[in-house]
Formats: C-alpha cells, structure tokens, sequence
C-alpha cells in the first residue's frame, strides 16, 4: 500500500486551502494516518502555519532552500536530498517552502509540456512510507501548480459559495482536466468542496444550491463551515496530536470528521474515522508498519 497523492487547487486565493489542508493533515495524523504535506506555494503559508521557520541557506543540517528547489528542476538529481522535516505534531510530515520557489514560475511555459518533474518523482520514492500526501498548491495556475498536478492521484478544489469565490473555479477544473487528457491520465476530480460556509447566510445558501445544481455529485454533500477559529495556528494537545478545540469557538472535530470520511470515501480507501479514532473496513491497516521511513527526515 502506498501513499494518496491529493492536490489542492484553485486558481483563486483565500478560499481556505492551506487552512483546509492543515486541518485536514493534522485530523488525519492525530486519527493514525501517516501524512506528509506539501507546502508548494511560494507565499510559504502552509510552512508557517506548521512553525517551521523559513529557510536559509544556514540551515545545517536542516532543510536547504537548494535542495526544495531542486524538486522542481527539469531533470532533478534528488539522491541524497533532504527536503521533509517532522512538525510537532505526531505522524504529521512537510516539506516546506521558499520564497524562491517562485524561480520555478519564470522558467517554464505553464502552458506547454510541464518540465518540472522532480516532485512527481520524488513523492513516488517516498510515498510508500506513507498514508497520504496532500499538496497545497499556490492561488493560481502556473508551473508549481502544474507540478503538483502531475504528481497527484487526485484533485481537490475548495471554493466559496459566492460569486467572487467562484472566479477560478472554471479554470481550475479545465486545467485539471487538460492535465488529465495530455500528461497524467490517472489523475482524478476528487470533488469540490465549499469552504468558509456562513450557516446564517441565505445568499451563501442559494449560491451554494445553484452551484450543486451545475455541477452535481462532484461537490461534497457538506461544506466546511466558517469559524474564527478555523484559521488560527494549530495547537497541540496530548502525545502531539492537533487541538480541533479553538478557545471560543464550537469543536471543528465533527466538521472534519464529516469531510475526512467524504474524501476517504471518494478516493475508495478502506478507512473512516469517528470520534477520532481510525474504523477499517477491510483487513489492510494503515501504515503503521515495523519498517523505518523510507525518506531521510531533514529537521
């Protein structure tokens, strides 16, 4: 068994993607999965929200800003690089970003052939010491974007039930469609799912009704909901698992556990989580194995 490869996409930012992808990486990490994010946006938002300082090129032993950008080279020497660091939280893994990421835009056509490959053939030597790997792509569609999309197993839009929310729906789904056509036919539309939902808002509601009336099953049955909290930098709770209890605000555990078991649901795993807690359907278990990781953890 080895690791989902789930890209987060949407050409248009703040939609909550690197929030969604926290939360989500740290509700899997803290029900038993082993996962490893991806922060794949120059802005380096989903690195800081994890604490993991930006990168210099000081940083000995540390993760190199050379060695991350070397997974986006065109022919990419990768033996021997270190580029995944441990976040405090249990079972939860990232490789972080550098603004200099932004190199990788200004040296590719994003829309001829996508040349960088090296995080396509990175993720396939570590993913089978893994459960999942989720990739927070950047807020538009470009090289880095392309990158993960051809890496990925599946995609996974989030939006806004709004107009403006909705700018760059259309293009993300052609664009994850042209990748799937032109360069990576196993690449699958996980969904969309609506993002900072205002319960209280009827103009939300109706959006949201039109928007599930024009594209149908491929938007998750349930939103994540809008929450001061949702947004604020993770805490750790007990043997280094993610705090889903922000002061002043409801648990955002049920939310999560809602949208968690629709996501493993679509992607055909044989897990789903209640209460926290890992339920099997089948007899294969997550990778809990006796076998060290298979990558070289950097810091």
């Amino acid at each position: 068994m080895s690791a989902k490869i789930i890209a987060f996409v949407n050409a248009k930012g703040g939609v909550g993607r690197t929030t969604l992808v926290v939360r989500l990486g740290g509700y899997l990490s803290a029900a038993g999965f082993r996962v490893l994010v991806v922060d794949n946006d120059p802005r380096c938002g989903l690195t800081g929200q994890l604490r993991i300082r930006k990168l210099s090129e000081e940083d000995e032993p540390s993760v190199k800003q050379v060695d991350v950008l070397a997974l986006y080279d065109s022919y990419p020497e990768l033996t021997g690089k270190r580029v995944i660091c441990k976040t405090t939280f249990q079972n939860l893994f990232l490789i972080p970003s550098t603004p200099y990421l932004v190199w990788a835009e200004l040296h590719e056509d994003s829309s001829r052939w996508p040349t960088n490959q090296g995080l396509q053939k990175y993720l396939e030597q570590v993913r089978h010491g893994l459960d999942f790997i989720l990739i927070d792509c950047p807020s538009w569609i470009g090289s880095l974007t392309n990158a993960a999309l051809l890496a990925a197993d599946a995609a996974l839009i989030p939006t806004q039930a709004c107009d403006i929310g909705n700018i760059g729906l259309i293009e993300t789904l052609e664009r994850v469609e042209q990748m799937k056509t032109n360069f990576n036919p196993g690449l699958q539309l996980t969904g969309i799912v609506i993002t900072m939902r205002n319960r209280r808002s009827a103009t939300q509601a109706k959006y949201e009704a039109h928007l599930r009336s024009i594209l149908g099953i491929d938007v998750f049955p349930e939103s994540v909901p809008s929450l001061l909290g949702f947004a604020q930098s993770p805490t750790i709770e007990n043997e280094g698992r993610m705090n889903f209890k922000p002061t002043g605000c409801r648990s955002l555990g049920p939310s999560m556990e809602t949208f968690s078991n629709e996501l493993l649901t679509r992607i055909e795993s044989q897990f789903r989580v209640t209460r926290g807690k890992l339920i099997i359907l089948d007899t294969v278990s997550p990778q809990q194995c006796d076998e060290e990781f298979v990558f070289d953890v950097g810091c």
